[in-house]
């Protein structure tokens, strides 16, 4: 079988190389994840704030027992240099870490035996601002998680 002619060869390869580089820059373009940049304790405003460059696709929180903790995971959100413990003494709170769950990243509010107070998830700016034990909250019962449509990211 005689070989094509080396204008062809040279259409296909450039073919070759196009389709991949679009595959490429496609696939980094879409695996961009936003990144949780810094975890602040704010006694003065009453919570917790995550600052987050870009926009997690999805946000979930639920809290846990033994020990009492308010989990809160962001998919496709990378950590960055941000220290992954932050030692805490406000509502109880004993401790922040963040860490990678499957393809989450999460963020642990640690209670240790201490009830997790009433809690309220805000989309803020660049973040999420979880307002902790707050008067504003007296009307929410127990522990859930409330958000509002209007300001939080996809909840669940």
């Amino acid at each position: 079988m005689p070989l094509p002619p080396p204008i062809a060869r040279s259409v296909f390869a450039a073919c070759i190389v196009g389709v991949l580089l679009c595959a490429l820059s496609s696939y980094a373009w879409c695996n961009n994840p936003a990144i949780l940049n810094k975890v602040l304790v704010v006694p003065d405003r009453g919570g917790v704030s995550l600052s987050i460059k870009g926009n997690p696709s999805q946000v979930s929180a639920e809290v846990l027992t033994n020990p009492n903790r308010l989990v809160i995971d962001f998919n496709d959100t990378a950590i960055s240099k941000t220290p992954h413990k932050i030692q805490a003494s406000e509502w109880g709170l004993k401790e922040i870490r963040l860490g990678i769950n499957k393809s989450a990243t999460r963020v642990v509010l640690d209670f240790g035996d201490n009830p997790v107070p009433t809690h309220r998830l805000r989309k803020l700016g660049q973040g999420l601002f979880v307002e902790i034990g707050t008067a504003k909250h007296e009307e929410t019962a127990g522990n859930q998680t409330e958000v509002s449509a209007a300001n939080a990211y996809k909840i669940g």
